[in-house]
């Protein structure tokens, strides 16, 4: 599904989980409420429930492994996300979700899995200025987790959160957050011997961020967001990637509805190995994802760009860089079209690949990059179904990953 396409609602309550890496985490406590209250239509007494059905991936892929030696498959991917408010007394929001999932692959069985996501939290004003903010979260999933390995692989993640904010008239918002989080992947069997992710990958995040959020025009806010994280792995033989990493972002939140909304967001960060024998990493970071609507048609851009660690064993970690844009027309009120364009970089600056290194190469770069087309009825309301192609081409400077893939599949979209 195109990246773009995201339901308001889900996007707001990401906007409060605590401890998103560029800044987007906090709305102001005013401003949920009214949401809550005001745009949720379903209720069961004083709770407000939010449901999203959603329907994805129903289609053919002609290489669901993202191999040389492609192996096609007919899949499908059904989920509920079920979240339940309850307001109380203008100063305390509860919720619960519950997200079940299943991944349906016809022919490769092996593949099939049924994901699962819960969670609860709460946002609770204080003396009408003081916000305190708390959340626990437990997902297991089965996606592309890592950009390196294109098949579906499988991880859990359990993430605690916490954040104290003090909040003016204005909705200027000052505060700090703290976040925890545990992931674990499970080991990948290939014909050509197992990857073993839980050595390369399992480990614990500990972060604390201060935050600072300033409404500008009407409905904008401007934000600063700056702190470490720890990152400690699990393996002792992945020890030597223990490490931390410090980041500051500036940015803007467009509003999310009207002909522009959207996030922009720009910042610098390192990545400092615990051993001193590893070499530190820093570099402009950045998380730009914006659309611009006029009347029959509107246009999109993403720039991201990031540290990741690696999942190959002897490399450590690489920047990640995507750059996107799109087009989608509206010649009827009922019907839109869409095209985008997406180009991921990644680029590994010392040698750290065996392979590249058996080459005699000095550097290792890896490029994707992905088309899609699609068509998108209206259903009702901002609900749709769609159809679209994607096709992806990965090229890199190390002999022997060369590979592409074509995937046309259907979709409900809860944005149109």
């Amino acid at each position: 599904m195109p990246v773009f396409k995201r339901r308001v609602g889900v996007f707001l309550l990401t906007l409060l989980a605590v401890g998103s890496a560029f800044g987007q985490s906090y709305v102001a406590f005013g401003d949920e409420w009214r949401r809550i209250v005001e745009t949720l239509r379903f209720s069961l007494g004083p709770i407000k429930i939010d449901p999203v059905f959603g329907l994805s991936n129903i289609g053919y892929d002609d290489n669901i492994y993202y191999e040389n030696a492609g192996v096609g498959d007919y899949t499908g991917t059904l989920s509920l996300d079920v979240k339940a408010y309850l307001p109380f007394r203008r100063s305390l929001i509860l919720y619960v979700e519950e997200n079940p999932g299943y991944n349906f692959y016809l022919h490769q069985t092996r593949e099939r899995f049924l994901t699962n996501m819960y969670g609860a939290g709460l946002k609770y004003l204080l003396f009408n200025r003081f916000v305190l903010t708390g959340s626990f979260q437990s997902a297991e999933s089965q996606r592309r987790q890592t950009a390196e390995l294109g098949r579906p692989t499988r991880d859990t993640s359990r993430i605690f959160s916490a954040g104290l904010y003090y909040e003016t008239a204005r909705k200027t918002s000052l505060g700090l957050s703290v976040q925890s989080n545990t992931l674990s992947f499970e080991d990948v069997q290939t014909a050509d011997g197992t990857i073993p992710l839980s050595q390369t990958l399992n480990h614990l995040e500990r972060s604390a961020f201060l935050e600072f959020y300033y409404r500008v025009f009407s409905d904008s806010t401007f934000f600063l967001r700056g702190g470490a994280t720890r990152y400690l792995f699990q393996s002792a033989i992945a020890s030597d990637r223990d490490s931390t990493s410090y980041q500051a972002y500036a940015g803007l939140r467009l509003p999310l509805v009207g002909p522009l909304r959207g996030t922009i967001a720009i910042g610098y960060k390192t990545l400092i190995p615990r051993l001193g024998t590893l070499s530190s990493y820093a570099g402009v970071v950045g998380n730009t994802e914006v659309e611009a609507r006029f009347g029959w048609f509107s246009l999109r851009g993403l720039y991201q760009r990031d540290i990741q660690f690696s999942c190959y064993g002897d490399a450590f970690a690489y920047f990640g860089n995507r750059y996107s844009g799109g087009l989608s027309l509206y010649p009827l009120s009922f019907l839109r079209l869409d095209y985008g364009y997406e180009t991921d970089v990644w680029d590994y600056p010392d040698i750290w690949n065996a392979l590249a290194d058996s080459v005699g190469q000095s550097h290792r770069q890896d490029t994707v990059t992905l088309r899609t087309a699609g068509i998108i009825v209206r259903l009702f309301r901002t609900t749709g179904i769609g159809i679209t192609y994607n096709r992806s081409v990965w090229t890199s400077t190390v002999a022997g990953f060369d590979r592409k893939r074509n995937y046309i599949a259907a979709y409900i979209t809860h944005d149109f």
